[in-house]
């Protein structure tokens, strides 16, 4: 048998195309999850294989079948193989196009099978699809991927435009060389052809396998490279990891999720807890106690369970000792040789939580020191604007009274002479002259409060018992029928540094004017205490009270809370005990009662 003979040409192409279907095959199998695209490579030598052997059956099979659709098929593969291509390097984009053109050489070619049948025709179809194609993937594997994987596509690229070049060749060849119709009686021309396209899908097969495993040795050694840099980053990492553990000034440790067992501590948690390493790494966190509050420790388990990390926690800090500090808690869930652990820092904050109560206590007391200032500010003002005030109005009241005196003294005196020179008047002219002769006494009265109220000043200050001026008061202004009198001053209480004859004056107004609160009787108490260096003497009565509005007023000049008067004698009670050193206070409940307290100071010795 000739070797060149059609018959063992197409023979060896069966066998070769088998033996590299099965070659992208393994290597489709071995690469399938890395490269699913290869897929797409074995459907088309699996195609090329189909349609080899179709027109090698072309004398068993039924002409149409072999003849019409072994060549398209062989196209069809081929195109495969190139959208294969592009998906293994990245590059795929749509295909539609190519597909037209497959569609536009399987028609021709089925015309010139049915129509017009024409071997010569049929090959140069052939041979113009397969030019189209390959000289594709030629440009796809040496211009299109990227410059760096030129290297691995190379022989690959070769390949095709060694395809590409047979098949130009072959066209031009097809219009100069004569040839029959019937395949297997072709010459040396037509056999030839087809053995150069065997050897040269061999050669692609292997150009690919051997690109394939080019990219994977490739792979492999960037993963070697890529594993190394990582080894060596882990390598740092636990390296600084350890420098920054072992350097932090805060507590750092390592505990076992599962039961607090301590796996590692740096030297900040050793001075913070007093415990030593050996002694820390032997036991666990809920053994030593750390978490003042168990409640508070599984409220922070479960919030790290939950979220996988706690920032700022703040906490009390048990120390070996037993001693407890303020200290802020972070934490972080890790995983140690497959186990849960957790990696917490604790930071001792007590300084600073004292730095801070010490400023709010600072600030507190600042504020209390301002407010205090602020009221004796206020006082002050206040004392200094009302002793100008009673000082005008002193001079006022003092020439008023000086002026009124005279006048009152000739009316009282005319008064007096009128009864004597009339003893037989009418009963209505006695009653007019009684009128004028009381309210004669009660301007009287008035004009002696308002001379007190302009001489306010007391040169004659000296000891005054508590019980003496109760006594001298109740004696010269006694209680009305109805009104029942306690005093309640110890002959133990030291005595009182004042004027006798203007503090008998301030208390006696006092009871009068308690007297008074009660027209219709009640109980009328003085007590006299000690207060620290002062001396307080309360005059309480259960009168009709004052009303909250009027309590501000109470001791103003010519401001009255009584049915009667105007109100002139608080206001001297309150410039006198000032002029002895003292002051007065009103304490009033409407229909209760009102209490008016008099505080004088102390007699010292030596004054």
């Amino acid at each position: 048998m000739n070797l060149l003979d059609m018959r063992t040409v197409l023979l060896s192409y069966i066998i070769s195309s088998a033996i590299c279907a099965l070659v992208i095959g393994s290597l489709w199998a071995q690469n399938r999850r890395r490269s699913p695209e290869l897929g797409f490579w074995l459907a088309g030598f699996v195609i090329q294989f189909l349609a080899v052997l179709l027109i090698a059956l072309s004398r068993v099979l039924p002409g149409v079948v072999s003849i019409l659709y072994g060549t398209p098929l062989i196209l069809l593969g081929t195109l495969l193989l190139y959208v294969g291509l592009e998906r293994y390097w990245g590059k795929a984009r749509p295909q539609h196009y190519n597909f037209i053109l497959l569609g536009g050489f399987t028609l021709v070619h089925a015309y010139l099978v049915f129509v017009q049948p024409s071997l010569q025709a049929r090959n140069t179809n052939f041979s113009l699809g397969l030019l189209v194609f390959c000289a594709q993937c030629a440009w796809l594997l040496l211009r299109r991927v990227e410059p760096e994987t030129r290297e691995d596509t190379r022989r690959v690229g070769l390949v095709f435009i060694l395809f590409s070049l047979v098949s130009l060749v072959r066209l031009f060849a097809d219009m100069v060389v004569p040839q029959g119709n019937d395949l297997f009686q072709s010459g040396l021309y037509d056999t030839l052809a087809v053995l150069i396209y065997q050897m040269l899908y061999i050669g692609l097969t292997f150009a690919l396998f051997l690109m394939v495993t080019r990219r994977l040795f490739s792979a492999l050694e960037s993963d070697i490279s890529e594993r190394k840099r990582a080894e060596e980053a882990l390598r740092k990492s636990e390296e600084m990891f350890n420098k920054a553990f072992h350097a932090s000034p805060n507590a750092i440790l390592i505990t076992r999720a599962s039961d607090g067992t301590l796996a590692d501590v740096n030297e900040g948690f050793t001075a913070l807890s007093g415990y030593a390493r050996d002694e820390a790494l032997s036991s666990s966190s809920v053994a030593q106690r750390l978490w003042a509050d168990p409640a508070g420790r599984e409220r922070c388990l479960a919030e790290l369970r939950a979220q996988g990390r706690v920032r700022n926690w703040e906490f009390a800090f048990r120390t070996r000792e037993g001693a407890l500090l303020d200290c802020l808690y972070s934490g972080e869930m890790i995983t140690l040789g497959g186990e849960p652990h957790i990696l917490s820092i604790v930071r001792d904050i007590t300084e600073r939580k004292q730095a801070e109560e010490a400023k709010v206590e600072y600030a507190a007391r600042l504020e209390r020191e301002v407010q205090e200032r602020t009221r004796q500010l206020g006082e002050a003002q206040d004392r200094l604007v009302r002793q100008e005030r009673l000082a005008v109005l002193g001079q006022l009241a003092g020439g008023v009274g000086h002026e009124l005196r005279n006048p009152l003294a000739i009316i009282f005196n005319a008064v007096y002479y009128l009864k004597l020179v009339l003893p037989d008047a009418g009963e209505k002219i006695v009653e007019y002259l009684t009128i004028i002769d009381n309210e004669t006494r009660t301007a009287e009265k008035i004009v002696a409060d308002l001379l007190d109220f302009a001489r306010p000043t007391s040169a004659d200050r000296e000891p005054v018992a508590a019980a003496d001026l109760a006594r001298r008061v109740l004696e010269r202004y006694p209680a009305p029928t109805g009104v029942t009198v306690s005093v309640q001053a110890g002959a133990d209480l030291p005595p009182a540094y004042a004027d006798p004859r203007q503090m008998t004056q301030v208390l006696g107004n006092l009871v009068v004017n308690a007297c008074q609160a009660m027209p219709q009787g009640g109980r009328l108490t003085i007590s006299a205490t000690r207060r620290g260096k002062e001396m307080s003497i309360a005059v309480a009565d259960t009168g009709v009270g004052i009303a909250p509005e009027n309590m501000a007023r109470l001791f103003d000049p010519l401001f009255s809370t009584r049915a009667r008067g105007i109100g002139l004698g608080l206001a001297v009670c309150a410039r006198l005990a000032e002029a002895n050193g003292g002051r007065i206070e009103a304490h009033s409940e409407p229909e209760v009662g009102s209490t008016f307290t008099l505080y004088l100071p102390l007699h010292q010795a030596g004054e």
